[in-house]
């Protein structure tokens, strides 16, 4: 009697990734996750690096109507980079633009539109004063102390 042997052979592919050093061999990509907090006199923001395994050594931000970009000093706070734009005018528009660098050079820019907060003085200034003067103006107040509370907290501070 003739037996039939059948043999299966399994093969398992894995595919193991092994990540090296972050190298400068290459311009880095955009910043990534780009946040604008827009207040009256100024506009935080926060970003996470660039994906990939390059290098950055510096970031670079634009804003304004001279379409310059000028190197910053980015804080860390928790998993994020952070900076502080001021001085900026209130209620204007503007675009900010961010963008990572290194020894090879500056890669493409992330773009944000804001619009700054306007002055609650000058909307006071030309508020036609009723017979409730003080509780307008404590609303106004409770409303900015409540926005600073709110960015805050989105920033983790």
């Amino acid at each position: 009697m003739n037996k039939l042997i059948l043999f299966l052979t399994v093969i398992i592919i894995t595919t193991i990734t092994i990540r090296s050093s972050p190298t400068e061999d290459s311009i880095p990509g955009p910043p990534s996750d780009l946040k604008v907090y827009p207040q009256l006199y100024s506009c935080n923001i926060k970003w996470e690096a660039p994906l990939g395994n390059t290098v950055v050594t510096k970031y670079i931000a634009s804003w304004g109507e001279e379409k310059k970009f000028i190197e910053i000093d980015a804080k860390v706070v928790e998993n994020y980079l952070y900076y502080e734009i001021r001085p900026l005018e209130p209620n204007t528009d503007y675009v900010i633009s961010l963008a990572a660098g290194n020894s090879k050079g500056i890669g493409p820019s992330i773009s944000k539109s804001i619009r700054t907060e306007k002055s609650h003085i000058n909307f006071l200034l030309n508020y036609k004063v009723t017979r409730y003067p003080f509780e307008f103006i404590d609303h106004a107040l409770t409303s900015s102390v409540n926005y600073i509370k709110n960015t805050k907290k989105e920033l983790g501070f």
